[in-house]
């Protein structure tokens, strides 16, 4: 037997044994394999933590039918407006009795006078009033933010008073001002020149 011949019988049961126990073919072999290699899922790289792989956190799918709806807080209102201006001398848990005395509002009135004043003399206080709100609102045209009921003090005065403006306004001069402030925590909310 040559050598040839040999060598084939021998490359011939290398890959008959090869073959049967399922290992790899010879580099030689042209036929490709007919089943598909099977699928391995793809892992994610580990994110963090060397020790393991990364658990990414699962979000529940929305439903199709789901409805959202927006949902609106509603500021509140603070019920301290305007500047500190007569004090409390009493307490007042009845909405409709101020929380100071006519006396108090004559002493803030005469110790504060309005910036609006010129001349002399000093003006007088012709009514101190306490109304709702509303009555305060109706008669200016400007509000002063409080709630219709709430108990105001409403001080109307006499003298010599200036209009301001902007520049180049000539200012009128007139003999009424009014002074409002909150019944309850004496703040004062609104000033007017002239009216009725």
């Amino acid at each position: 037997m040559c050598t040839r011949t040999v060598f084939l019988i021998g490359a011939l049961l290398l890959a008959l044994i090869a073959t049967a126990c399922g290992g790899p073919q010879s580099a030689h072999a042209s036929t490709p394999s007919a089943e598909p290699p099977p699928y391995m899922p793809t892992q994610a790289p580990p994110t963090g933590s060397e020790e393991g792989p990364s658990v990414l956190p699962t979000v529940p799918p929305t439903p199709i039918d789901a409805t959202f709806s927006a949902v609106t807080t509603p500021v509140p209102t603070s019920a301290v407006t305007g500047g500190s201006a007569i004090r409390p001398t009493r307490s007042s848990l009845d909405p409709a009795t101020p929380a100071f005395t006519l006396q108090d509002v004559v002493d803030c009135v005469n110790a504060h006078p309005l910036d609006q004043t010129v001349g002399s003399p000093a003006p007088t206080i012709e009514s101190i009033e306490f109304v709702p709100n509303r009555d305060v609102n109706a008669r200016f045209t400007t509000a002063t933010g409080r709630p219709d009921d709430a108990l105001m003090c409403l001080v109307k005065l006499r003298g010599s008073f200036i209009v301001s403006g902007p520049a180049g306004f000539v200012s009128p001069t007139l003999d009424v001002a009014y002074m409002v402030f909150d019944a309850h925590t004496g703040n004062d909310l609104l000033y007017v020149v002239g009216g009725p």
